[in-house]
């Protein structure tokens, strides 16, 4: 029986490198709500799903579904993805790029991780048209005393 991996991170992101001198990743841009002029469309910049887990017996095959929460309906897969440790209580983090990620309208949405035709977790995104305004769905950073 495979032991299940556990999903730690999940994120898109604009960019992920490695820095050189300290071997971190380093996630740059970050987001999890798209805007559209007109649908259906699709978010076509250059995309990066960070992912962090761990758990890992020997070599895992991971896909990662882009899914319309209404319907359940699959918009996009992609993998089979590769993830080996020899290493249990390792975390493996690594980056993929992202094919176009379907818009068909407003909504919510989610990009899942699977292993063993088992769900690990997701991130929720929210597909909005243009006019919400950007601006309104951004974080700011909030100190802690």
């Amino acid at each position: 029986m495979a032991v299940k991996p556990v999903l730690q991170a999940l994120l898109l992101a604009d960019h992920v490198y490695t820095d050189d001198e300290t071997g971190k990743k380093v996630i740059a841009g970050t987001f999890d709500c798209l805007f559209g002029k007109e649908f259906p469309t699709e978010f076509y910049p250059i995309t990066y799903a960070y992912i962090c887990i761990t758990d890992i017996h020997g070599e895992v095959s991971l896909v990662l579904r882009y899914v319309e929460l209404a319907t359940n309906e699959v918009l996009m897969e992609c993998g089979p993805i590769p993830v080996r440790s020899d290493d249990p209580l390792a975390s493996i983090d690594f980056a993929v790029s992202v094919p176009p990620i379907p818009m068909p309208h407003a909504g919510v949405f989610a990009f899942e991780v699977y292993a063993f035709n088992e769900l690990l977790g997701f991130l929720r995104i929210t597909v909005l048209p243009e006019e919400a305004g950007e601006d309104e769905h951004e974080g700011d950073i909030e100190e802690f005393p």
